[in-house]
């Protein structure tokens, strides 16, 4: 009956401490790691680096900045890194660079205030920022993910999103510099087009009148009779 009980007890202690373990890493006791490059696409110092970066870009702001890297052709989202991670904050910007058929690949994904904070025209000129694309595309990943970082952070504090007067101000000002030039256009055309010749006859040809005179024909007379 000891046997017994001993035997329950080791077992008893060993599920809890399998359940401790498990539910410290649903807490998020693993490493709270900024960037995972599974398939090593940066070096250990430019992963060092830039989660430096990310680190330093969610300090005091509540949101966390967090990149993936990873080669294949599967889909992979914010969903699957929370998932795979063990991830527990709320406010999440997840930059995914997807590296397939020798292509680079990457996008934009967020979880909780930053999926209302970014706006889905925020994110496209987010990652067509030229730093952003250019780099990214042509597969420098550190200075394209340098790029991406204070963008997305502007756009979380509401910065990137420009003034709604400067953005109709500066509208106006196009506006009636294109009807000015457009204008002043028709008149030069049409300015020009009266003054021109219609055939250019002293380049072809020339007239000199020598002699002049006036031959009589004949005369008609037409009557008409009113009547009073």
């Amino acid at each position: 009956m000891k046997k017994i009980i001993a035997i329950l007890l080791i077992l008893i202690t060993f599920i809890c401490i399998f359940t401790i373990n498990s539910f410290g890493y649903w807490l998020g006791d693993t490493p709270d790691v900024a960037i995972n490059d599974v398939d090593d696409l940066l070096s250990s110092a430019d992963e060092s680096m830039i989660s430096t970066v990310l680190i330093e870009a969610g300090n005091g702001s509540g949101v966390a900045y967090r990149v993936y890297i990873y080669e294949g052709y599967e889909y992979y989202d914010v969903y699957d890194f929370r998932t795979d991670t063990g991830y527990i904050h709320d406010d999440l910007v997840l930059l995914v660079i997807n590296k397939k058929g020798g292509e680079y690949y990457y996008y934009l994904d967020t979880y909780g205030e930053p999926h209302t904070l970014i706006s889905d025209k925020e994110v496209k000129r987010i990652l067509d920022t030229p730093a952003v694309f250019d780099n990214i595309k042509s597969g420098n990943l550190t200075e394209g993910i340098q790029a991406f970082i204070p963008q997305a952070k502007l756009a979380v504090e509401g910065v990137l999103r420009p003034a709604f007067g400067r953005v109709l101000v500066v509208s106006l000002v196009i506006a009636f510099i294109a009807a000015v030039g457009s204008a002043f256009g028709v008149v030069l055309f049409y300015r020009r087009k009266l003054h021109s010749e219609s055939y250019p006859l002293s380049k072809y040809a020339s007239l000199k009148l020598n002699l002049s005179h006036d031959t009589f024909l004949r005369k008609s007379v037409t009557r008409v009779r009113v009547n009073s």
